[in-house]
Protein backbone atom coordinates (compact mmCIF):
# COMPACT_ATOMS: atom_id res chain seq x y z
CA UNK A 1 0.00 0.00 0.00
CA UNK A 2 2.99 2.53 0.75
CA UNK A 3 4.84 1.55 -2.35
CA UNK A 4 1.52 2.46 -4.20
CA UNK A 5 0.98 5.54 -2.40
CA UNK A 6 4.99 6.43 -3.03
CA UNK A 7 4.59 5.69 -6.77
CA UNK A 8 1.37 7.74 -7.07
CA UNK A 9 3.27 10.32 -5.56
CA UNK A 10 6.16 10.17 -7.89
CA UNK A 11 3.88 9.66 -10.97
CA UNK A 12 1.96 13.20 -10.09
CA UNK A 13 5.22 14.95 -9.48
CA UNK A 14 6.76 14.19 -12.95
CA UNK A 15 3.43 15.01 -14.63
CA UNK A 16 3.50 19.14 -12.59
CA UNK A 17 7.12 18.91 -13.74
CA UNK A 18 6.14 18.35 -17.20
CA UNK A 19 3.46 20.61 -17.27
CA UNK A 20 5.52 23.14 -15.58
CA UNK A 21 8.64 22.68 -17.95
CA UNK A 22 6.38 23.02 -20.73
CA UNK A 23 4.40 26.00 -19.98
CA UNK A 24 7.94 27.59 -18.96
CA UNK A 25 8.98 26.19 -23.22
CA UNK A 26 5.88 28.32 -24.39
CA UNK A 27 6.50 31.75 -22.65
CA UNK A 28 10.00 31.05 -23.92
CA UNK A 29 9.66 29.95 -26.88
CA UNK A 30 10.30 32.11 -30.26
CA UNK A 31 7.50 32.91 -32.25
CA UNK A 32 8.68 32.27 -36.01
CA UNK A 33 7.05 33.80 -38.95
CA UNK A 34 8.00 33.05 -42.79
CA UNK A 35 7.98 36.86 -43.93
CA UNK A 36 8.21 36.50 -47.25
CA UNK A 37 5.53 33.99 -47.53
CA UNK A 38 3.00 34.31 -45.00
CA UNK A 39 -0.51 31.77 -45.31
CA UNK A 40 -2.64 34.26 -44.13
CA UNK A 41 -4.10 37.68 -45.80
CA UNK A 42 -5.74 40.32 -43.95
CA UNK A 43 -7.91 43.55 -44.82
CA UNK A 44 -7.36 45.14 -41.74
CA UNK A 45 -9.86 47.49 -40.20
CA UNK A 46 -9.08 50.38 -37.16
CA UNK A 47 -12.07 48.76 -35.21
CA UNK A 48 -10.36 45.22 -35.56
CA UNK A 49 -7.54 46.67 -33.30
CA UNK A 50 -9.35 49.16 -30.76
CA UNK A 51 -12.47 49.93 -29.34
CA UNK A 52 -14.11 52.60 -26.23
CA UNK A 53 -13.30 55.34 -28.62
CA UNK A 54 -14.41 58.75 -27.72
CA UNK A 55 -13.99 62.43 -29.53
CA UNK A 56 -11.82 65.16 -28.70
CA UNK A 57 -11.99 68.83 -30.47
CA UNK A 58 -8.98 70.20 -29.51
CA UNK A 59 -9.19 74.37 -29.08
CA UNK A 60 -7.93 76.59 -31.86
CA UNK A 61 -6.65 80.11 -30.39
CA UNK A 62 -4.25 82.57 -31.59
CA UNK A 63 -1.44 80.77 -29.73
CA UNK A 64 -2.23 77.13 -30.56
CA UNK A 65 -2.13 76.64 -34.62
CA UNK A 66 -1.35 72.99 -34.69
CA UNK A 67 0.61 71.41 -37.98
CA UNK A 68 -0.20 68.26 -40.29
CA UNK A 69 2.49 66.61 -38.40
CA UNK A 70 1.58 66.97 -34.96
CA UNK A 71 1.90 64.48 -32.54
CA UNK A 72 0.01 63.73 -29.20
CA UNK A 73 0.13 62.08 -25.89
CA UNK A 74 -3.16 61.43 -24.17
CA UNK A 75 -2.81 61.74 -20.55
CA UNK A 76 -5.87 61.00 -17.69
CA UNK A 77 -5.61 64.65 -16.54
CA UNK A 78 -4.55 66.31 -20.05
CA UNK A 79 -3.22 66.48 -24.09
CA UNK A 80 0.07 66.95 -24.52
CA UNK A 81 0.26 68.11 -28.57
CA UNK A 82 4.17 67.85 -29.86
CA UNK A 83 4.52 70.80 -32.96
CA UNK A 84 7.48 71.96 -34.68
CA UNK A 85 6.04 75.27 -33.51
CA UNK A 86 6.58 74.55 -29.51
CA UNK A 87 4.66 71.91 -26.77
CA UNK A 88 1.15 72.46 -26.19
CA UNK A 89 -0.96 71.17 -23.33
CA UNK A 90 -4.91 70.76 -23.41
CA UNK A 91 -7.36 69.45 -20.75
CA UNK A 92 -8.77 65.75 -21.56
CA UNK A 93 -12.36 67.46 -23.03
CA UNK A 94 -9.68 69.67 -25.55
CA UNK A 95 -9.46 72.93 -24.28
CA UNK A 96 -6.03 74.81 -24.45
CA UNK A 97 -4.42 75.11 -21.65
CA UNK A 98 -0.87 76.77 -22.29
CA UNK A 99 1.57 76.95 -24.70
CA UNK A 100 4.92 75.00 -22.51
CA UNK A 101 7.74 76.14 -24.34
CA UNK A 102 8.46 76.50 -28.08
CA UNK A 103 10.93 76.45 -30.97
CA UNK A 104 13.59 79.51 -31.08
CA UNK A 105 16.77 80.61 -29.53
CA UNK A 106 15.87 81.70 -26.09
CA UNK A 107 16.99 79.76 -23.05
CA UNK A 108 13.77 77.73 -22.49
CA UNK A 109 13.27 77.44 -26.50
CA UNK A 110 14.69 74.65 -28.53
CA UNK A 111 16.29 75.00 -31.78
CA UNK A 112 14.72 72.30 -33.50
CA UNK A 113 11.64 70.40 -31.31
CA UNK A 114 11.73 68.10 -34.27
CA UNK A 115 15.33 66.63 -32.51
CA UNK A 116 13.52 66.09 -29.19
CA UNK A 117 12.17 62.67 -28.13
CA UNK A 118 9.48 63.09 -25.00
CA UNK A 119 8.53 60.84 -22.25
CA UNK A 120 6.05 61.69 -20.31
CA UNK A 121 5.74 60.24 -16.12
CA UNK A 122 2.47 60.53 -15.58
CA UNK A 123 2.67 59.58 -11.89
CA UNK A 124 4.90 62.67 -11.01
CA UNK A 125 3.70 65.15 -13.66
CA UNK A 126 6.86 65.58 -15.31
CA UNK A 127 7.91 65.50 -19.05
CA UNK A 128 11.56 64.45 -19.82
CA UNK A 129 12.57 65.94 -23.20
CA UNK A 130 16.36 64.18 -25.24
CA UNK A 131 17.34 67.17 -27.09
CA UNK A 132 19.92 66.10 -29.42
CA UNK A 133 21.52 69.50 -29.65
CA UNK A 134 22.06 69.61 -26.00
CA UNK A 135 23.67 66.53 -25.38
CA UNK A 136 24.47 65.32 -21.51
CA UNK A 137 21.48 65.83 -19.75
CA UNK A 138 17.68 65.14 -19.88
CA UNK A 139 15.93 68.65 -19.33
CA UNK A 140 12.69 68.02 -17.26
CA UNK A 141 9.46 70.36 -17.59
CA UNK A 142 7.10 69.96 -14.63
CA UNK A 143 3.57 69.50 -16.09
CA UNK A 144 1.60 71.38 -12.84
CA UNK A 145 3.76 74.29 -12.15
CA UNK A 146 4.51 74.67 -15.87
CA UNK A 147 8.13 75.64 -15.38
CA UNK A 148 11.37 72.81 -16.17
CA UNK A 149 13.27 71.75 -13.40
CA UNK A 150 17.04 71.67 -12.58
CA UNK A 151 18.35 68.98 -15.47
CA UNK A 152 19.46 65.45 -15.02
CA UNK A 153 22.33 64.41 -15.83
CA UNK A 154 22.99 61.49 -18.55
CA UNK A 155 25.35 58.90 -17.43
CA UNK A 156 26.61 58.03 -20.71
CA UNK A 157 26.17 60.80 -23.34
CA UNK A 158 22.27 59.58 -25.42
CA UNK A 159 20.67 60.43 -27.95
CA UNK A 160 17.34 57.72 -28.70
CA UNK A 161 14.56 56.02 -27.44
CA UNK A 162 14.33 56.05 -23.47
CA UNK A 163 10.81 55.50 -21.02
CA UNK A 164 10.30 55.85 -17.19
CA UNK A 165 11.41 52.52 -15.63
CA UNK A 166 10.17 52.33 -11.72
CA UNK A 167 12.55 55.02 -10.50
CA UNK A 168 15.13 55.51 -13.00
CA UNK A 169 15.44 55.79 -17.19
CA UNK A 170 15.77 52.71 -19.11
CA UNK A 171 17.57 54.18 -22.36
CA UNK A 172 18.68 53.06 -25.82
CA UNK A 173 21.71 54.93 -27.10
CA UNK A 174 22.61 55.63 -30.88
CA UNK A 175 25.66 56.78 -29.51
CA UNK A 176 27.13 53.72 -28.96
CA UNK A 177 30.75 55.06 -29.20
CA UNK A 178 29.90 56.61 -25.55
CA UNK A 179 29.23 52.81 -24.13
CA UNK A 180 28.93 49.63 -25.31
CA UNK A 181 25.24 48.75 -23.77
CA UNK A 182 22.18 48.31 -26.24
CA UNK A 183 20.14 49.39 -23.02
CA UNK A 184 20.86 50.56 -19.89
CA UNK A 185 19.72 52.10 -16.65
CA UNK A 186 20.72 55.18 -14.69
CA UNK A 187 18.80 56.57 -11.92
CA UNK A 188 17.53 60.13 -11.32
CA UNK A 189 20.65 61.28 -10.24
CA UNK A 190 22.72 61.13 -13.43
CA UNK A 191 24.27 57.19 -12.05
CA UNK A 192 24.98 54.28 -13.94
CA UNK A 193 22.52 51.11 -12.76
CA UNK A 194 22.86 48.61 -15.17
CA UNK A 195 22.82 47.53 -18.79
CA UNK A 196 23.10 44.71 -21.09
CA UNK A 197 26.09 44.75 -23.66
CA UNK A 198 25.55 45.08 -27.36
CA UNK A 199 25.89 41.76 -28.97
CA UNK A 200 26.00 42.90 -32.43
CA UNK A 201 28.04 44.15 -34.83
CA UNK A 202 28.07 45.62 -38.49
CA UNK A 203 30.87 46.77 -40.81
CA UNK A 204 31.61 50.39 -41.67
CA UNK A 205 34.12 50.39 -44.46
CA UNK A 206 36.84 48.46 -43.12
CA UNK A 207 35.86 48.84 -39.77
CA UNK A 208 33.51 46.45 -37.12
CA UNK A 209 30.93 48.70 -35.11
CA UNK A 210 28.15 48.11 -32.74
CA UNK A 211 24.52 48.16 -34.41
CA UNK A 212 22.08 50.48 -33.41
CA UNK A 213 18.41 49.65 -32.34
CA UNK A 214 15.21 51.18 -31.08
CA UNK A 215 13.77 50.03 -27.77
CA UNK A 216 9.90 50.22 -27.19
CA UNK A 217 7.49 49.54 -24.69
CA UNK A 218 4.05 48.33 -24.82
CA UNK A 219 2.10 47.99 -21.92
CA UNK A 220 4.85 46.69 -19.42
CA UNK A 221 6.83 45.15 -21.62
CA UNK A 222 9.56 46.84 -22.89
CA UNK A 223 11.09 45.13 -26.85
CA UNK A 224 14.34 46.14 -28.49
CA UNK A 225 15.41 45.07 -32.06
CA UNK A 226 18.82 46.18 -34.12
CA UNK A 227 19.13 48.37 -37.46
CA UNK A 228 20.64 45.21 -39.39
CA UNK A 229 18.72 42.29 -37.84
CA UNK A 230 15.30 39.69 -38.42
CA UNK A 231 14.59 39.08 -34.55
CA UNK A 232 12.41 41.54 -31.94
CA UNK A 233 13.44 40.54 -28.01
CA UNK A 234 12.24 41.29 -25.05
CA UNK A 235 14.00 42.50 -21.99
CA UNK A 236 13.95 40.66 -19.44
CA UNK A 237 15.64 40.36 -16.12
CA UNK A 238 18.77 42.64 -17.60
CA UNK A 239 19.03 40.63 -20.84
CA UNK A 240 17.46 40.49 -24.61
CA UNK A 241 15.38 37.15 -24.99
CA UNK A 242 14.36 36.44 -28.63
CA UNK A 243 10.86 36.39 -28.58
CA UNK A 244 10.24 37.67 -32.93
CA UNK A 245 12.06 35.79 -35.46
CA UNK A 246 11.38 36.89 -39.34
CA UNK A 247 12.35 34.30 -41.20
CA UNK A 248 13.91 35.34 -45.20
CA UNK A 249 14.79 33.29 -47.97
CA UNK A 250 18.14 35.37 -48.11
CA UNK A 251 20.06 34.88 -44.70
CA UNK A 252 21.79 38.19 -43.47
CA UNK A 253 25.73 38.25 -43.17
CA UNK A 254 26.81 37.44 -39.80
CA UNK A 255 28.32 40.47 -40.33
CA UNK A 256 26.34 42.99 -42.10
CA UNK A 257 27.55 45.69 -44.34
CA UNK A 258 26.08 49.59 -43.77
CA UNK A 259 26.88 50.08 -48.29
CA UNK A 260 23.35 49.49 -49.36
CA UNK A 261 22.71 47.45 -52.34
CA UNK A 262 19.04 46.63 -54.24
CA UNK A 263 17.07 44.01 -51.98
CA UNK A 264 18.94 44.95 -48.74
CA UNK A 265 15.93 45.13 -46.03
CA UNK A 266 14.90 46.85 -42.55
CA UNK A 267 12.67 46.08 -39.79
CA UNK A 268 10.37 48.38 -37.78
CA UNK A 269 8.11 47.02 -35.40
CA UNK A 270 5.33 48.98 -34.06
CA UNK A 271 4.07 47.05 -30.45
CA UNK A 272 2.39 49.90 -28.49
CA UNK A 273 -0.45 47.05 -27.71
CA UNK A 274 -0.63 43.84 -25.87
CA UNK A 275 -2.84 42.29 -28.87
CA UNK A 276 -0.58 42.57 -31.18
CA UNK A 277 2.63 44.03 -32.94
CA UNK A 278 2.36 45.50 -36.67
CA UNK A 279 5.89 44.66 -39.12
CA UNK A 280 6.96 47.38 -41.15
CA UNK A 281 9.63 45.18 -43.88
CA UNK A 282 11.22 48.14 -46.30
CA UNK A 283 13.18 46.59 -49.03
CA UNK A 284 15.61 48.67 -50.78
CA UNK A 285 14.51 48.85 -54.92
CA UNK A 286 16.63 51.90 -55.93
CA UNK A 287 20.02 52.49 -54.86
CA UNK A 288 20.44 56.19 -55.24
CA UNK A 289 17.02 57.19 -54.89
CA UNK A 290 17.28 55.39 -51.64
CA UNK A 291 20.06 57.63 -50.91
CA UNK A 292 18.84 60.46 -51.96
CA UNK A 293 15.54 60.37 -50.06
CA UNK A 294 13.23 60.25 -52.67
CA UNK A 295 10.27 58.09 -53.76
CA UNK A 296 10.72 54.79 -55.74
CA UNK A 297 14.09 54.24 -53.73
CA UNK A 298 11.94 51.31 -51.54
CA UNK A 299 9.14 49.48 -51.19
CA UNK A 300 7.22 48.13 -47.67
CA UNK A 301 5.04 45.26 -46.83
CA UNK A 302 3.24 45.13 -43.65
CA UNK A 303 2.50 41.94 -41.35
CA UNK A 304 0.34 41.90 -38.18
CA UNK A 305 1.41 39.27 -35.55
CA UNK A 306 -1.72 38.16 -33.16
CA UNK A 307 -0.09 37.84 -29.77
CA UNK A 308 -2.94 36.14 -28.45
CA UNK A 309 -2.82 33.45 -31.12
CA UNK A 310 0.51 33.87 -32.30
CA UNK A 311 -0.71 33.97 -36.07
CA UNK A 312 0.94 36.03 -38.67
CA UNK A 313 -0.93 38.09 -41.50
CA UNK A 314 0.45 40.02 -44.13
CA UNK A 315 -1.59 43.55 -44.59
CA UNK A 316 -3.72 43.56 -47.59
CA UNK A 317 -4.88 46.89 -46.91
CA UNK A 318 -6.25 48.83 -43.77
CA UNK A 319 -8.74 50.93 -43.78
CA UNK A 320 -9.62 53.70 -41.25
CA UNK A 321 -13.56 52.79 -40.77
CA UNK A 322 -14.07 55.75 -38.66
CA UNK A 323 -13.56 58.51 -41.68
CA UNK A 324 -13.97 55.58 -44.37
CA UNK A 325 -10.42 55.75 -45.76
CA UNK A 326 -8.75 53.09 -47.31
CA UNK A 327 -4.94 52.25 -48.05
CA UNK A 328 -4.25 49.20 -50.48
CA UNK A 329 -0.72 47.33 -50.66
CA UNK A 330 0.19 49.95 -53.24
CA UNK A 331 -0.21 53.04 -50.98
CA UNK A 332 0.72 51.13 -47.52
CA UNK A 333 4.19 50.44 -49.44
CA UNK A 334 4.65 54.44 -50.60
CA UNK A 335 4.24 55.49 -46.65
CA UNK A 336 6.51 58.00 -45.49
CA UNK A 337 10.03 55.83 -44.59
CA UNK A 338 10.99 58.26 -41.37
CA UNK A 339 7.45 57.25 -39.65
CA UNK A 340 5.88 54.09 -41.83
CA UNK A 341 2.86 53.70 -39.63
CA UNK A 342 -0.81 54.17 -40.60
CA UNK A 343 -1.72 54.76 -37.03
CA UNK A 344 -0.66 55.30 -33.70
CA UNK A 345 0.14 53.25 -30.98
CA UNK A 346 1.21 54.33 -27.29
CA UNK A 347 2.71 52.46 -24.73
CA UNK A 348 -0.12 52.76 -22.61
CA UNK A 349 -2.75 50.46 -24.29
CA UNK A 350 -4.18 54.25 -26.42
CA UNK A 351 -4.56 54.95 -29.80
CA UNK A 352 -4.72 57.78 -31.22
CA UNK A 353 -6.34 59.40 -34.69
CA UNK A 354 -6.09 63.23 -35.33
CA UNK A 355 -8.33 64.62 -38.08
CA UNK A 356 -8.51 67.79 -40.24
CA UNK A 357 -10.93 69.54 -41.75
CA UNK A 358 -11.08 68.11 -44.95
CA UNK A 359 -11.29 64.74 -44.23
CA UNK A 360 -13.76 64.89 -41.89
CA UNK A 361 -15.92 66.84 -44.39
CA UNK A 362 -15.39 63.86 -47.31
CA UNK A 363 -16.12 61.39 -44.63
CA UNK A 364 -19.93 62.93 -44.08
CA UNK A 365 -19.88 63.08 -47.82
CA UNK A 366 -19.05 59.83 -48.26
CA UNK A 367 -21.80 58.69 -45.34
CA UNK A 368 -20.26 57.90 -41.98
CA UNK A 369 -20.39 53.88 -40.99
CA UNK A 370 -23.27 53.67 -38.17
CA UNK A 371 -22.53 50.04 -37.75
CA UNK A 372 -18.51 49.92 -36.79
CA UNK A 373 -18.83 53.09 -34.33
CA UNK A 374 -21.60 54.01 -32.68
CA UNK A 375 -24.32 56.57 -33.16
CA UNK A 376 -23.67 59.05 -30.81
CA UNK A 377 -20.08 59.10 -32.06
CA UNK A 378 -21.15 59.84 -35.70
CA UNK A 379 -23.50 62.30 -34.67
CA UNK A 380 -21.33 64.02 -32.50
CA UNK A 381 -18.95 64.65 -35.23
CA UNK A 382 -21.37 65.80 -38.50
CA UNK A 383 -22.09 68.49 -35.43
CA UNK A 384 -18.25 69.29 -34.88
CA UNK A 385 -18.23 69.81 -38.58
CA UNK A 386 -21.02 72.31 -38.43
CA UNK A 387 -18.61 75.27 -36.66
CA UNK A 388 -14.83 73.72 -38.32
CA UNK A 389 -12.55 76.09 -40.12
CA UNK A 390 -9.98 75.27 -42.29
CA UNK A 391 -7.29 76.24 -39.97
CA UNK A 392 -8.70 74.90 -36.98
CA UNK A 393 -6.69 72.13 -35.11
CA UNK A 394 -7.63 68.54 -35.30
CA UNK A 395 -10.22 66.41 -33.83
CA UNK A 396 -8.94 63.86 -32.20
CA UNK A 397 -10.10 59.85 -32.08
CA UNK A 398 -8.87 57.93 -28.93
CA UNK A 399 -9.26 54.17 -28.06
CA UNK A 400 -8.34 51.56 -26.07
CA UNK A 401 -6.28 49.51 -28.01
CA UNK A 402 -7.14 45.42 -27.57
CA UNK A 403 -5.90 42.90 -25.96
CA UNK A 404 -7.11 39.76 -27.61
CA UNK A 405 -7.78 40.67 -31.28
Amino acid sequence: MKLHYLLLVLILYFQISACRNSSENTKNSIVNIEAENTQSVIDLKLTQLADSFRLVPLETTNECLLDNNTEFYVGKSYILAYSKSGVYKFSTDGKFVKKLFGSGRGPDEFTHLTLCIFVVDEKKDILYINDQIRQGVYLRYDLKSEQFLEPIKQCFPAFGFFYIYSDSLIIASNLLQTSNYSVFIQNLKGKFVSGITNPKKYLSGQKETLQNGRLKKSDSTFYYYFDYDDTLFKIKENKLIPFLALNFKTPRDDLPKDINSVGDRFIIYQPGAPGFIIICIRIIEDVNLYRLGRTGGEKAYYLLLNNSTGVSSRINSYTDNFIGESKDAFALSHLDPYYPFFLTLLSDKKLVMAYYKLQIENAIEKGLNYKDFPVRINEQLIKLNENLQETDNPILLIGRTKDII
